[in-house]
Parts: structure tokens; C-alpha cells; sequence
């Protein structure tokens, strides 16, 4: 969902908030008395009220029926994805982040076959202990979903695009690992439609290595999903949304002073939309 004929919702936020970066001007000669217009206000009322956000379902092959704080997790999903807005899944442990993640994959694949728009393959990125859970979640509750496991421990890597010269192409989702993620150059070169992070504390330093090479790779959108997005201190966040949305927030510099000085949450002066994932 964009304002037709003029700016998409990130394109909007990255006005508003860092205009002279955007429009390559210095910011004391910038008007900053902007309004909102009816779109933006529209969506900016969906984002403080969920509740307003229209549902939206898998059709009848997804097997698992969704409780009702997954459906809302759907179509959370669904509404950042029509503005092109990376997504935080944070629920808590055991409260099915992978089951609302594969619905939304789901009503994604439905959604390419009845338009017929080019096809993508999304990219899920977890720790090696989980790739046999989703693999087995996938043929459980969406065994629609085309999906190929690319690490060299997993019974179906044969299956990897590397293995067989097939494209990504020929998959709706290729699993992989953080440490593979590094090494496959093909998963490096390759744009995606989405890249899916599983435990995605594992990019909270964003001076690791192992966040470095995530946030290089390409693609249209971003998810993550973390039961601890704040796992020691709020700066743990950072890193977190500048996968998400890159470019977005101020520097990771200003972002520990800001977490420094707030010992709230609530306190902090970044962006409203990206309070309310973690704060509704």
C-alpha cells in the first residue's frame, strides 16, 4: 500500500524524520511544519490500533487452525507488508511465531498464483538446532510450500539449489543457517523476496561478523521473530531494526545515548511505529 502517486509509507517515515538526508539538503533550510495527509493518517491509525488493520486468512490447504492472537499476528504481518515495512514478530517462546510466519508465506504463494506476478524465493535464516522443526512445521500445516534446506548436515541439502544448479527460483522458501549464510555465495548474490530471521538475537552486536553478512543480503522485505528482543540492554534493539528497515533510525552511536539516558522504554524518541511493535 503506497500514497498513490506519491510516496511509499517508509519513504514517508524517512521524510519526516530525516529530511535533509532524503532530500540532500542541510536541515536548518527545511520547513519542518509537515502534515500528515488522510493516507498517512489512515495508516498511522491502524498502527496505534491494530484492531482497524482488515483480516486477511490462508485458504483451506493451510492445515493449522490460528488462535486468535496468531490471526492478529497475521494480519500484523499482512499490513506491514502492503506498505513494504520489515515486521517484528516477538510473542513469547512456544507461542507459535513459526505457524503465524508460514500462514502469512502461505496467503503470499496464494496471492503470486492468482495475480501471476514473477515469482521470488524468500530466504529463512535460523540456528542449526531449529532447521529440522521447520522443515517438519512446513509439511505439517503448509505442504504447499516448495522448500529447500541448504546446510551441509541436513538430510534434504541435496535438494539445495547449490547441489542440483537449480535457481532459488524453482523454491518458495530456502532454509538455511547464520553461519551458512556466510559462506554460500549464491545465497549472497541471490535477491529475495523476503529474509526471514529466526532467533534473531543473534544480530543484536552489530559489530559481529555474523550481522554484518545478514544485513548484505538483498531483498524486497525483512522479517524477524526473537521471544527477546531486549535481552541485556535497549541498544540490543539497534541492530534488530536496522536490519529491518535500513537507514531508518539514527545512528547506532546516537541510539546508545538515547537508550542510555531513557530508563524507559516508553521514553524513547525514535519512531512511533517502531514503539508500538514492541510496546501495544
Amino acid at each position: 500500500m503506497t500514497n498513490k502517486g506519491g510516496l511509499s509509507f517508509i519513504e514517508a517515515l524517512r521524510l519526516q524524520l530525516r529530511p535533509e538526508k532524503l532530500l540532500g539538503v542541510h536541515g536548518q533550510e527545511i520547513d519542518h511544519g509537515i502534515s500528515n495527509g488522510k493516507w498517512m493518517e489512515s495508516v498511522i491509525q491502524k498502527m496505534v490500533n491494530p484492531q482497524k488493520i482488515p483480516p486477511v486468512k490462508p485458504d483451506d490447504t493451510f492445515k493449522a487452525e490460528l488462535r486468535e492472537y496468531q490471526q492478529k499476528g497475521v494480519n500484523w504481518l499482512y499490513f506491514l507488508h502492503s506498505l513494504q515495512f520489515g515486521a517484528c514478530l516477538a510473542d513469547d517462546m512456544g507461542m507459535g511465531k513459526t505457524v503465524e510466519v508460514l500462514a502469512f508465506l502461505h496467503i503470499l504463494k496464494s496471492e503470486l498464483h492468482r495475480t501471476g506476478s514473477p515469482h521470488k524465493a524468500s530466504l529463512l535464516i535460523v540456528p542449526a538446532s531449529l532447521i529440522f522443526n521447520w522443515s517438519y512445521e512446513i509439511q505439517r500445516f503448509s505442504p504447499d510450500i516448495r522448500f529447500s534446506v541448504a546446510h551441509p548436515s541436513a538430510n534434504t541439502a541435496q535438494n539445495a539449489p547449490e547441489k542440483t544448479h537449480n535457481s532459488p527460483d524453482d523454491f518458495d522458501l530456502v532454509i538455511t543457517t547464520y553461519a551458512m549464510a556466510q559462506r554460500y555465495e549464491w545465497l549472497q548474490s541471490y535477491s529475495w523476496n523476503y529474509i526471514i530471521l529466526d532467533e534473531a538475537q543473534a544480530i543484536k552486536n552489530p559489530g559481529t561478523k555474523q550481522a554484518r553478512a545478514v544485513k548484505k543480503l538483498t531483498a524486497r522485505n525483512r522479517i524477524i521473530m526473537t521471544g527477546t528482543p531486549i535481552e541485556n540492554r535497549l541498544s540490543d534493539l539497534w541492530s534488530l531494526f536496522d536490519f529491518l528497515n535500513p537507514g531508518l533510525l539514527v545512528s547506532c552511536q546516537r541510539y546508545s545515548v538515547i537508550s542510555k539516558e531513557s530508563s524507559r522504554l516508553r521514553n524513547l524518541r525514535f519512531l512511533p511505529a517502531v514503539e508500538m511493535t514492541f510496546l501495544d
